[in-house]
């Protein structure tokens, strides 16, 4: 895609043209007036050769008009959103509106929870071991302690008096 501004061109074959018609006609009266034959025949050649610049000008100009009226502009105008200039209420304006708007809040809360599902869900073995590999060694400890206690024979605490006996 090419683009040339030919306003300028169409300026100067314009002003061209009128300087080389004014030529032309003075070219004209003055061979009207002439009297003799070789001033005539000057005349003649020198309107010819004017004559066929002005054509050749003329043809310029009529060369650039009908390459602009050949030339396309697309011109696209789009409105501006309206904007609220109130910083009033900004939610849902019926309840059709706050249905769709809450169908799509939920949609959306189910959509991240399985995506947080997914992500997670690859991890879960990883912390089942890491919890294994804590509370066992735990519960072992505290079964041994249990059966340890259970096992010794409750011996008197020492601070308690003896038991008399009686016959």
């Amino acid at each position: 895609m090419t683009t040339e501004d030919v306003t300028e061109a169409v300026v100067d074959l314009e002003s061209y043209i009128a300087t080389k018609s004014a030529s032309v006609e003075r070219v004209r009266e003055l061979l009207a007036d002439a009297e003799s034959v070789t001033a005539i025949l000057d005349l003649e050649s020198e309107l010819a050769t004017r004559e066929g610049e002005l054509a050749s000008l003329q043809q310029q100009l009529a060369d650039l008009e009908e390459r602009v009226a050949l030339s396309t502009i697309d011109f696209t105008v789009t409105a501006p959103r309206e904007h609220r200039s109130d910083p009033g209420y900004t939610g849902p304006d019926s309840f059709w509106d706050g249905l769709v708007a809450g169908s799509k809040g939920a949609l959306a809360l189910a959509l991240g929870l399985s995506v947080v599902i997914g992500v997670v869900l690859p991890f879960l073995p990883l912390v089942a071991l890491g919890f294994a590999v804590v509370l066992v060694p735990l519960r072992w400890w505290a079964k041994r302690r249990r059966a340890a206690a259970q096992a010794s024979p409750a011996a008197p605490p020492a601070d308690a008096p003896a038991s008399r006996v009686r016959v």
